[in-house]
């Protein structure tokens, strides 16, 4: 007996979600897993560090949402409403007031 190869991704459940939680990460990589990819796979289809991806799940790294996003055909503000706008804007981090005035690299002086 042969298992189907079609994956029907359930759509999330937005209505009873707690506000600006989004989804879970342990659902995430479910539904990624689901559509028959793996983490690094997903990664490597979008060209980037298998690390931005993992990262995504839990914090915010850009290119890891965006391709989780894509892969998903699900906006980002649906899987990360503490990150992004319902526009598709993306919302800074939390911390970005530590690097202001660092200047373009973001190089900070170590001390000894």
């Amino acid at each position: 007996m042969q298992c189907s190869k079609r994956v029907v991704l359930p759509k999330p459940d937005v209505d009873n979600a707690v506000p600006n939680l989004g989804l879970h990460k342990a659902d995430i990589k479910a539904l990624i897993e689901k559509a028959g990819e793996t983490m690094s796979g997903l990664a490597r289809a979008y060209g980037i560090p298998e690390s931005n991806v993992r990262n995504a799940l839990c914090r915010p790294v850009l290119s890891g949402e965006i391709a989780i996003a894509e892969f998903l055909k699900l906006p980002p503000h649906v899987l990360w409403p503490d990150r992004w706008t319902t526009e598709g804007r993306r919302i800074r981090p939390r911390y970005k007031q530590k690097y202001i005035g660092l200047g373009p690299t973001l190089s900070v002086k170590r001390t000894a």
